[in-house]
């Protein structure tokens, strides 16, 4: 077989899509048969074992045997009057003939990758291969379509790779493709206008980035050679990155920006000085770090890890390494013969002899993340709050008989499942996705035994933001919990073993999904589908300059300015929010008058707060204290709301923030604690800022409000959590808060 030896330009194209259509297959010795051309490169449904496997190469579809022989390969099509394509096959040897002809779309249902077990009777859900697109990418929790009409590709090598395996792929999807080899502004003369794109996929050239230098091996047994590789990458990186920054500027077009591949095998050279440890993998993992800390929490842009993708279709059948330099950062194809024969005692073997490539996966694979990419950025169907039942989801069995007639049962299996699903819920809190507990039984009996079976303590009941045990039928239960979250029932998944109540709570509720049926599957859609990553994900603090000029010599790092979809962007932003901060000098101050009103309404996490005293006010307005009181005013374009929030602060501690529940989710308060942050290290000095709460039924509020602002986890004890922001960090402040 030829293998297509370039990436530019548009290829021949079988029209039209042929993975959205049910075929018959008829060969002069078989019957009809039923087949659906997967997009995967997978074969639905053949009678036959001699054929599961298609792709398209060099213009030819070709049919593959279970072995990865060649079974047939496309000698020419012709379309029906009736409309219905026709492809014309032969065996490799010549010898015999078949015909692949487009299903009536009136005849049988079409068959699909989502097709129902009715309508697609295969071997049970428990015992089918996924996908590879559907492993890493789940699907589970999709509602609505991603509809994608225009796509702009720019890049290198796999840009290219990607151009010209899409427009074979998805002939109903308009791709361009720009080369982009250097590290200079994007291109702006677009084929069509920017904002006209579904979306931008970049994909950045790695040896532009890290230039040659980087090829005399042996240079890596002398001293900073590596280091000063990295630090002139890193600078190159930022120039990039601000390329990049400044495309997302020209318009609301989505950017998907490709991370770089690491080299299969960590290249090091013999290195006589033990000091130098760097090789050319810890470099490009740097640089990825670097990628991903300065551009992933951009509203308008996402970066896909590439690396994701070539582990699961396996980097010996895409990655150039085995051939060209490592910085090269290319998917492998033949190009010998290009320049003529290659003179030696034996002909050049096919390359595909010693290294078969897996182009078409890799193409398709690579958009599915894209589209799981662009669902993330556009919070498509996404998840706020995820209800787990007890038996057989959080642990094995059922609590309600094991725990029945007071005798002593053995404790069920924790390895895998439920261990991994215990796991995934704390990941779950982590991005701000509402956990609640559903389960039958006796309370006192779920509360005595639980510590015995959640083993290792991975989690505890008050990790749960709502709990119902045996108080109500789930369904009854659902309202509640939408109207406690303010959540709507699309917004919500149910994790549930129980086929019977599964389908009552689909039938009651038939938007609120339902999965559970099959636990070796949960964890992984939960923890890696788009719809539950899309609308809260923690943003830790990166250092990157303030805007404004600090008071101090030194610089002050901020945070990426936002990590808003582009919707509730443009909303805040309309709804221009302006922050007064007031630092309270003395005990006389007026707007001290409204601390108890604040304090009424706020959404306070001690219960100390409501009762704060004049000596409590008079000891942090005291100005030979290392104390501090500060207030807050918000308005926006609609209304003023005067002081909504109060802090108190003990040196570097924030002792109390008390916060208005009027002006809660308005995205002011990373403002609020920026401000206080620089305030706190002018006057008191540079060093960590600390928060601590108790563990109290609202803590989750709090916790989801300082992990936002890149407060990080520190200590846990005596029913207290303890949170800081590391010296020399402040928490990201959005545009649309002045």
């Amino acid at each position: 077989m030829l293998e297509t030896k370039t990436f530019r330009g548009l290829p021949f194209s079988l029209s039209p899509a042929l993975t959205e259509k049910v075929w018959n297959f008829q060969s002069e010795s078989t019957q009809i048969q039923q087949l659906f051309l997967s997009p995967s490169g997978r074969i639905k449904e053949p009678d036959s074992s001699n054929a599961w496997l298609w792709r398209i190469e060099n213009h030819q579809l070709l049919i593959l045997a279970n072995d990865g022989d060649l079974a047939w390969q496309s000698t020419g099509m012709e379309c029906r009057d009736d409309g219905r394509l026709v492809i014309f096959l032969e065996t490799p040897k010549h010898d015999l003939c078949a015909i692949l002809e487009e299903q009536a779309p009136s005849s049988k249902p079409l068959l699909t990758e989502k097709t129902t077990d009715s309508a697609l009777p295969t071997q049970s859900m428990e015992s089918t291969e996924l996908e590879d697109s559907e492993f890493i990418f789940p699907s589970n929790l999709e509602i609505v379509p991603t509809k994608v009409k225009k796509v702009l590709i720019i890049g290198s090598s796999i840009g290219a790779l990607c151009h010209e395996q899409l427009t074979q792929q998805y002939l109903d999807i308009r791709f361009d493709f720009i080369p982009y080899e250097f590290v200079a502004p994007l291109p702006t003369a677009l084929p069509i206008p920017l904002e006209d794109y579904d979306f931008v996929y970049l994909q950045p050239s790695l040896r532009s980035i890290l230039g040659d230098d980087i090829i005399w091996g042996a240079r890596f047994n002398t001293p900073n050679f590596a280091q000063n590789i990295l630090t002139n990458a890193q600078e190159t990186l930022k120039n990039f990155i601000q390329h990049v920054l400044d495309y997302a500027a020209l318009s609301d077009t989505p950017l998907l920006v490709s991370n770089f591949l690491t080299p299969q095998i960590p290249p090091r050279p013999f290195s006589r000085d033990r000091g130098v440890d760097m090789s050319v993998s810890t470099i490009i993992q740097t640089l990825n770090i670097l990628l991903s800390t300065e551009l992933d929490n951009h509203p308008l842009i996402k970066i896909l890890d590439i690396e994701a993708v070539t582990s699961i279709v396996g980097k010996r059948y895409i990655q150039d390494d085995t051939i060209y330099f490592n910085t090269h950062n290319g998917i492998i194809f033949q190009d010998w013969d290009d320049f003529g024969p290659f003179e030696q005692g034996s002909p050049l073997p096919d390359l595909q002899t010693i290294y078969p490539n897996k182009h078409n996966t890799i193409g398709m694979l690579l958009f599915r993340q894209m589209i799981w990419g662009l669902r993330t950025l556009c919070q498509t169907d996404c998840v706020k709050t995820v209800i787990f039942s007890l038996d057989n989801t959080i642990w094995r069995g059922k609590l309600s008989e094991d725990a029945s007639g007071g005798q002593t049962l053995p404790m069920p299996r924790q390895d895998g499942w439920p261990m991994g699903i215990w796991e995934a819920i704390q990941y779950l809190r982590g991005r701000g996705i509402k956990v609640c507990l559903y389960a039958d039984g006796n309370e006192a009996d779920i509360q005595a035994l639980w510590d015995k079976i959640i083993e290792p303590k991975f989690l505890a009941l008050e990790d749960f933001d709502y709990v119902a045990i045996n108080s109500a039928p789930i369904s009854n239960i659902i309202p509640d919990i939408c109207s406690k979250f303010s959540v709507q029932s699309a917004e919500i998944v149910l994790v549930d073993a129980s086929a019977i109540r599964r389908a009552a709570i689909t039938e009651t509720f038939p938007d609120i999904r339902t999965i559970g049926k099959n636990p070796y599957l949960t964890r992984r859609i939960l923890l890696w589908a788009a719809e539950t990553q899309a609308n809260f994900k923690q943003t830790l603090p990166h250092k990157t300059e303030k805007l404004e000029t600090p008071p101090a010599p030194s610089a002050v790092m901020h945070a990426p300015a936002s990590n808003f979809t582009p919707q509730s962007l443009k909303m805040l932003q309309f709804m221009e929010c302006k922050v007064s901060p007031h630092k309270i000098i003395s005990s006389d101050d007026k707007l001290l008058e409204s601390l108890p009103s604040l304090i009424k309404n706020s959404l306070t996490s001690k219960a100390e707060d409501v009762n704060i005293t004049q000596e409590t006010v008079n000891s942090f307005t005291s100005i030979d204290s290392k104390k501090m009181l500060l207030i807050f005013s918000v308005k926006d374009r609609f209304a003023d709301y005067g002081p909504s929030a109060a802090m108190f602060i003990d040196d570097h501690a924030i002792n109390r923030f008390i916060l208005s529940a009027r002006v809660h989710g308005m995205g002011t308060e990373n403002f609020m604690l920026s401000e206080a942050a620089q305030l706190i290290r002018n006057q008191f000095g540079e060093g960590d800022i600390t928060i601590s709460l108790p563990i109290t039924s609202n803590i989750s509020l709090f916790r989801n409000m300082y992990a936002q602002a890149g407060f990080l986890p520190k200590d846990h004890k005596d029913g207290t959590e303890v949170f800081y922001l590391p010296a020399g960090l402040f928490p990201p402040t959005s545009p649309h808060v002045s």
